[in-house]
């Protein structure tokens, strides 16, 4: 073998020597990695037709773990695809057994982020994610909109009933807080919540010398004040209803 590489030395076989060992050193930093080629760290490793697998036979913890140790900037991974929607996703994790699929997990004050932009024209077409999936999701607010309740952008209907002496009947009531007499034949009724911008009105539930009942915002914007009318308009102690409706 030495005698060779003397031999190589003498003449222009030097020059075929040098010329290998110097495209040899330049080559080497741009290899690129293919198809059963040892990993390069630091590098691109290129997969023509098949799939790289890690697979790990009997590890505790995690097969593979990515970190990036940079302190400020540089993330752990990226993931690419030019699959279309019917195919594969560009991620796809499937918990074999009865573990959960992903377990995502942040110390800032955003958890992360679903940006979908295929129909720019109109947004409302993307959705964020479908699922099969009924059960509550345990602490996904997904009963506000903009910090306000579900509730407050559904119609409700309010019952108050009331007896003569201003005890409300709770098998017939809802939505009200309480309720009192505060003279002959004025009532004040309050409800559990804001009811200022509702429409409301009063019956009196008796049959004979019935009258009439008066209804009006209270001094509360959750409370009204009722006034109870007999037959000839005096003002009289009677049972009657409130209907709110907001």
């Amino acid at each position: 073998m030495l005698q060779k590489v003397r031999s190589l030395l003498k003449g222009q076989g030097k020059w075929a020597l040098l010329s290998a060992i110097a495209l040899g050193l330049l080559v080497a930093p741009f290899a690129v990695a293919e198809n059963n080629d040892v990993m390069k760290v630091g590098s691109r490793n290129a997969a023509t037709d098949r799939e790289t697998r890690i697979i790990g036979t009997d590890v505790a913890t995690y097969a593979t773990r990515q970190s990036n140790d940079k302190e400020g900037d540089g993330g752990s991974a990226a993931y690419g695809c030019r699959s279309a929607l019917a195919n594969e996703p560009c991620l796809f994790v499937f918990a074999v057994r009865t573990a959960r699929a992903f377990d995502f997990r942040s110390r800032g004050n955003e958890g992360g982020r679903i940006l979908v932009y295929g129909d720019m024209t109109n947004p409302r077409n993307n959705r964020p994610f479908t699922t099969n999936a009924t059960g509550v999701a345990t602490g996904l607010n997904a009963d506000e909109v903009d910090g306000q309740s579900a509730d407050a952008f559904q119609p409700k209907t309010l019952i108050a009933a009331v007896d003569g002496a201003g005890a409300v009947d709770v098998t017939r009531t809802r939505g009200v807080a309480s309720a009192s007499r505060t003279s002959l034949g004025d009532y004040t009724v309050t409800f559990s919540s804001d009811i200022s911008k509702c429409a409301y009105t009063a019956t009196i539930t008796q049959l004979t010398n019935a009258g009439a009942a008066v209804v009006a915002p209270g001094a509360a914007p959750t409370s009204l004040s009722v006034r109870t009318l007999d037959a000839g308009g005096a003002q009289s102690d009677r049972p009657f209803h409130v209907v709110v409706n907001c």
